[in-house]
């Protein structure tokens, strides 16, 4: 096995043991530690390889949809490092857009870093007024 098949397997391991404990902390920092189930929020999650995405929606227990948009923009677009949580936030508002607000109030967004770091906000929702038209 080369290093082009461990890295990925390598970096999936290191960011799921670490994932659940960080985003819990920052949803306690936050004050939005009601948040009890990872499946209850929308996410924008980089724009990874598919063993890193797995990793993660094994660790944290997610329906396979939360991650979906992520995945989109990986097979589209390939490996952006952490911009890629911009083309993935479009594209999870744009679904919000067409869903009419519909769905989780809060979300999380999550970029990976050099030396393996995890960078995370917490996102929240505010519903459109039925008058107010967003360009999507």
């Amino acid at each position: 096995m080369d290093r082009r098949t461990k890295v990925p397997g390598f970096i999936a391991s290191a960011i799921s043991c670490h994932l659940n404990d960080f985003l819990t902390k920052m949803l306690h920092d936050t004050g939005t530690d009601t948040i009890k189930d990872w499946n209850a929020v929308f996410w924008v999650m980089q724009a990874t390889s598919k063993p890193v995405l797995d990793r993660i929606e094994a660790e944290l227990q997610l329906h396979k949809d939360k991650l979906e948009v992520s995945r989109k923009v990986w097979r589209e677009y390939g490996y952006m490092m952490s911009s890629s949580t911009l083309f993935v936030l479009n594209e999870v508002k744009k679904r919000m857009v067409e869903q009419r607000n519909e769905g989780s109030d809060y979300g999380v967004m999550v970029g990976f870093g050099a030396g393996l770091t995890l960078d995370a906000v917490v996102l929240q929702m505010v519903p459109l007024p039925p008058t107010l038209e967003l360009a999507v």
